[in-house]
């Protein structure tokens, strides 16, 4: 049992650093977004840098940036997210 306590409390660590790195992700993604930073990646929209460039998954791709689009306009989603 012990190893499987070990493996659990392992476990809580790492999602909770996947659920920060993927707040930080976000906010990240909102700012490129504004600045329009995928033009200098050779790239027309966001979601073609996100998949291209960090090898996000088309459908985890689509979801960051409707979230973080989302968030601008509402404030709470953010809140929550964070």
């Amino acid at each position: 049992m012990d190893l499987i306590q070990k493996l659990h409390e392992e476990n809580l660590r790492c999602a909770a650093d996947y659920l920060k790195r993927e707040s930080e992700l976000i906010d990240r993604l909102q700012t490129f977004d504004d600045k329009r930073g995928y033009r200098y990646y050779d790239c027309t929209a966001l979601f073609q840098y996100a998949v291209r460039w960090l090898k996000l998954s088309e459908s985890k791709s689509y979801e960051l940036i409707a979230i973080a689009r989302k968030s601008k306009q509402v404030p709470e989603l953010k809140e929550a997210i964070s």
